[in-house]
């Protein structure tokens, strides 16, 4: 039974750490918003909006990875999954 409380007690205080956490959050953005800054998402570079046309118009299936200058597409990563696995059978074919 005290370990129940004990339990109880931790979720009420986390339960309270979290408000308060929501709370400064929502009053920094509204301080923020209040001096004129922009509270967004940045836009899109028009090069990328012009990449995603042409990925588009070209047939592909857009997702964040395939879109990231610096990220690989999921077909990169099937890929080396697939080298990964053919790595490791053995050479007889079996």
């Amino acid at each position: 039974m005290a370990n129940y409380r004990a339990k109880a007690k931790w979720a009420s205080l986390a339960k309270v750490e979290a408000q308060k956490i929501s709370e400064r959050t929502r009053a920094g953005m509204a301080r923020a918003k209040a001096q004129g800054k922009r509270i967004s998402r940045p836009t899109l570079s028009l090069k990328l909006k012009q990449q995603i046309a042409e990925r588009i118009a070209a047939g592909a299936v857009l997702g964040a990875r395939s879109l990231h200058p610096r990220r690989h597409g999921a077909d990169y990563h099937d890929k080396k999954r697939a080298d990964a696995h053919d790595k490791h059978r053995p050479k007889d074919g079996s």
